[in-house]
């Protein structure tokens, strides 16, 4: 037998006997075997996906995984989409810069809410958005709510059928 087939039947005992935290360490030792099977050609898309279930939560096991991964793809989505909307250097050394900086900082948190106002950002810093940063931000909506619901997935695993 193969090591998914046993981890997958090691699995279902656990589930049956009602634990799920076992159950869900067999879940992701199962995932793992999964994605070393297959190969690239052909399964490019499942392997994508079994490698943004590790990186994110480790398959659903580690909540405080899931909320850094969140917070590092959020974090570096919003600096793309920053940098994209300044289209200069900005000078380190003048005060004006830091108090910019401050105020597009206070706005991370509405950025990474994936409901978020289109340009909500590029309209506090009274800048025009270009298509690179309209890009940046459609793509951060797809990747931060995958991460959310990664997070939102890892703390249910103690959670009720």
């Amino acid at each position: 037998m193969d090591k998914q087939g046993a981890y997958g039947q090691i699995k279902k005992i656990y589930e049956n006997r009602g634990s799920q935290k076992d159950a869900l360490e067999y879940y992701s030792l199962e995932m793992n075997a999964l994605d070393e099977s297959l190969t690239w050609k052909g399964n490019k898309w499942e392997k994508i996906n079994l490698w943004l279930n590790k990186f994110s939560t480790n398959h659903g096991l580690d909540w405080k995984k899931g909320l850094k991964s969140t917070f590092y793809v959020s974090a570096g989505f919003f600096f793309l989409y920053i940098i994209s909307l300044w289209s200069y250097t900005p000078n380190l050394l003048k005060w004006d810069y830091w108090c910019e900086f401050f105020n597009v900082l206070s706005q991370y948190f509405d950025f990474i809410n994936p409901a978020h106002k289109t340009d909500i950002v590029a309209e506090k810093l009274s800048v025009e958005p270009n298509p690179v940063s309209r890009t940046i931000e459609g793509l951060s909506r797809i990747f931060i709510a995958y991460f959310i619901y990664q997070l939102i997935q890892a703390f249910r695993k103690h959670g009720k059928k």
